[in-house]
């Protein structure tokens, strides 16, 4: 039965117990129940009513059971979605006007408000349905059911057409709102008259299109083209905005309708859209009622540098600029946009007859400017710009994470995905539909999943808050399938739920996880390792699977001779005893050109040597082997309490590292037989069992 159907039965019913269909009817209508129990006539609109003594309490079922009609003539022209999320709309559109005395009592305890049904409706249903529905689903129709007919009252001149700012923006799934809004609109006036409709359905498609395309939404959404293009989820994130900071849609109106803007869009697409409408409510209470006419942004554009002969962001200065705007209290009319660092600094000027210019600038203290440039100029001195960086973020309290390679994060992502051919063998071991990818790096591996696997559920989860900015930019941008959420390998029991993945992968991380974690204030930390492989035993089921791709240690001892080509490259051999962390690394020189060391603090160097000075300052923090084969086994097993089955393992040399050292370096043994290097990568696959 539909709820046309059923809303047909309950008004053609005559009084009498009812049956157990229909309480079972009532059971699974709520809207239904709370019309059909309707007590009072008082807030029915008398205007549609030739005499008064035919009202009846059940008159608001017939109407919304009318709207329903419409909608069913319209079916044929809707997505099945977009049908059935129009008849729930319908369906509690009044709902605020019934109700039992009880009913009654118990909205105005929670605080309804039952003087507006549109927005007591929305409330209602929203209260009714929280714990069925997903919270996107609720916030679209609530939001649909608190300003519906609000059209039709702006054509007979009752309200603004910006009491309906609200729909702006708003969207859910593949639901073509605009459709949506115009069928809704004739279901609601249809339900009334559809003479009425047919008179006046030419100015409620033009009030909508006037909301949707000549406003706030349609301008502001040019000015982000280019954010767009690189991945910015406009719709959705500036509906988070106006749900966040409703009481700003005034200010963000009068901004956008108010001015010429000159390089607004070069000097604001690189913030995220909530910084950059933080940055134009400021700048409107700023100006204030000042005789503006144009604004220009061109002085603002300061925070870019040359780096690697190419134009690119300051990234200290933007990641400055970013902090002060996202801590910048939009709801405080008082709040000004600066900090001990920076301030945002206006500059009016009276360009020409009767256009008045203001321009803005971000102005850094003296102190502040000269650190930035001295951060810019340690970029690519190694060890030293790894410890500029963290003289950066303690100074300007910049959020770090763990891995922020700062200048080299899109190269170092790119990187990680040309490797991923390399990775595809992991696929071939995947157990189950239900996939993690742990340090996705540039999303690689999750394509290769897809690929082969298209209808598997592969999520990736990080900890930088960059990598995910920027893989959410490549899903948004190629409309990539995978999720991605910010997780703690460490405790992945506080994310996801015993059962939720059939199987989780770590793909080139653990060796991040062991040297950047401290576990109890300790690098380098078997015990990280431990805490990891508990937290994924803890989440894997019964046949659940755990893979691992990761560096290795050779289960061979014994020492190399390493021959240098270019003798100086020795001198990086010796910067790099001293700046490695990981363990003691040995070696003995035997003449200009040449060294004996043991093969695994040989390999360990030669990972570091292979990047290049390039990745220095962050290889350097990195031990790539911590395990020999036979060791990481027992140590996994050990932390699956004996509970697991290996599946597979395999230590090889990967491609690339002897191509890459074969110009630099002639490798031996002790007997000065030339040899190959020793293994580099180990794959494990473990089975719960």
């Amino acid at each position: 039965m539909t709820k046309l159907e059923a809303g047909r039965h309950f008004l053609a019913r005559k009084n009498g117990k009812l049956t157990e269909i229909e309480l079972n009817i009532l059971k699974n209508n709520e809207w239904l129940k709370i019309l059909w129990l309707k007590e009072n006539t008082d807030d029915l609109n008398i205007e549609n009513y030739e005499k008064i003594e035919k009202i009846s309490p059940l008159d608001t079922l017939k109407y919304v059971c009318q709207t329903l009609e419409v909608l069913e003539n319209e079916k044929e022209n809707l997505l099945r979605s977009e049908f059935l999320l129009l008849e729930e709309v319908l369906c509690y559109c009044e709902v605020a006007k019934g109700g039992t005395a009880a009913m009654r009592k118990k909205w105005r305890d929670k605080h309804f408000a039952l003087y507006v049904h549109n927005i007591s409706s929305a409330q209602i249903f929203y209260d009714i349905n929280k714990d069925i529905y997903e919270p996107e689903y609720l916030n679209y129709v609530s939001t649909l059911i608190a300003t519906h007919g609000l059209i039709g009252q702006y054509i007979r001149g009752e309200t603004l057409l910006s009491s309906s700012d609200s729909l702006v923006g708003l969207h859910y799934l593949d639901v073509n709102h605009e459709k949506v809004i115009k069928v809704l609109n004739k279901c609601i006036i249809g339900g009334v008259s559809m003479e009425l409709y047919d008179n006046i359905k030419h100015d409620i498609s033009k009030a909508i299109d006037d909301l949707l395309n000549i406003n706030m939404y349609n301008r502001l959404r040019k000015l982000r083209n280019t954010a767009i293009k690189n991945g910015e989820d406009f719709a959705s994130e500036l509906n988070n905005f106006l749900e966040k900071y409703p009481d700003c849609v005034t200010e963000l109106n009068s901004f956008l309708s108010r001015f010429d803007f000159w390089y607004i869009e070069a000097a604001t697409s690189d913030f995220k859209l909530e910084e950059t409408l933080k940055l134009f409510i400021y700048i409107q209470r700023e100006i204030g009622k000042k005789a503006i006419t144009d604004i220009s942004f061109k002085s603002m554009m300061s925070f870019y540098c040359d780096y690697q002969g190419k134009k690119t962001i300051n990234v200290f200065k933007e990641r400055v600029i970013e902090k002060l705007l996202t801590e910048f209290d939009v709801t405080d009319p008082s709040a000004k946009l600066k900090n001990d660092h920076v301030e945002l600094v206006f500059d009016y000027e009276d360009k020409i007859s009767n256009t008045y210019f203001v321009s803005m600038r971000w102005q850094f203290n003296e102190i502040s400017e000269k650190f930035i440039d001295f951060c810019i100029a340690a970029i690519g001195q190694g060890a030293l710009y790894d410890q500029v960086i963290t003289m950066a973020c303690d100074h300007f309290g910049l959020r770090r994470d763990k891995y922020d390679r700062f200048y080299n994060e899109y190269e170092y992502l790119q990187t990680m995905n040309s490797t991923t051919n390399l990775k595809k063998v992991l696929v071939d071991f995947i157990e189950g539909d239900k996939v993690i990818d742990v340090g996705p790096g540039g999303g690689g591996l999750m394509d290769a999943i897809l690929e082969k696997f298209p209808e598997k559920q592969v999520t990736g989860i990080d900890v930088s808050e960059n990598v995910i900015d920027k893989l959410t930019k490549i899903k948004n941008i190629y409309g990539k399938k995978w999720n991605i959420l910010k997780g703690n390998a460490l405790s992945l029991e506080e994310t996801f739920e015993p059962g939720d993945f059939d199987t989780i992968i770590f793909c080139s991380i653990l060796h991040e996880l062991f040297s950047y974690i401290p576990y109890n204030d300790k690098k380098f930390n078997y015990d990280t390792l431990r805490r990891v492989f508990k937290s994924v035993y803890n989440i894997l089921p019964k046949g659940g699977r755990l893979i691992i791709r990761d560096g290795i240690m050779s289960e061979d001892f014994s020492d190399r001779i390493i021959v240098f080509k270019n003798a100086d490259d020795i001198k990086i051999l010796e910067r790099y005893q001293k700046d490695f962390k990981g363990r003691n690394i040995q070696y003995q020189r035997i003449n200009e050109d040449s060294i004996k060391m043991p093969a695994n603090d040989a390999m360990e160097f030669l990972y570091t040597y292979t990047w290049g000075e390039e990745s220095y300052a962050h290889e350097i923090n990195e031990q790539f082997g911590y395990f020999t084969p036979s060791r990481y086994i027992d140590f996994v097993t050990e932390c699956f309490e004996n509970n697991c089955k290996v599946i597979y393992s395999k230590n090889f040399l990967q491609e690339g590292y002897t191509e890459h050292l074969e110009d630099k370096i002639d490798f031996y043994n002790e007997e000065l037989e030339e040899v190959p290097l020793p293994d580099s990568t180990f794959i494990l696959v473990v089975e719960k069992l």
